[in-house]
């Protein structure tokens, strides 16, 4: 929870959602966070309220962004890597 917001881009509430079953590897949101519910954090939500912005008091309209850590069945490891030194190669 957010104790003080201290511009435009801090959210008005974000909600974390965590699951004793998911199985995500090495991947983690928070290691922190899953400690302390000895669970995955598995999304999280940021929501923005309605506002008005700048001098002209612009409308900006409610908005929200989330994040889910998710497994791929077809993620191939191999595949990936070979992308990251093929471009490292070229540089």
């Amino acid at each position: 929870m957010l104790k003080k917001k201290l511009d435009q881009t801090y959210p008005d509430s974000i909600y974390y959602y965590f699951d004793k079953s998911e199985r995500l590897g090495g991947y983690s949101f928070s290691s922190e966070l899953e400690k302390s519910r000895n669970a995955k954090l598995v999304k999280v939500r940021f929501l923005y309220n309605p506002t008005f912005y700048g001098t002209n008091k612009l409308a900006v309209p409610k908005k929200e962004f989330y994040f889910r850590l998710k497994e791929d069945p077809t993620f191939d490891r191999e595949q990936i890597l070979g992308l990251f030194k093929k471009f490292e190669n070229k540089n």
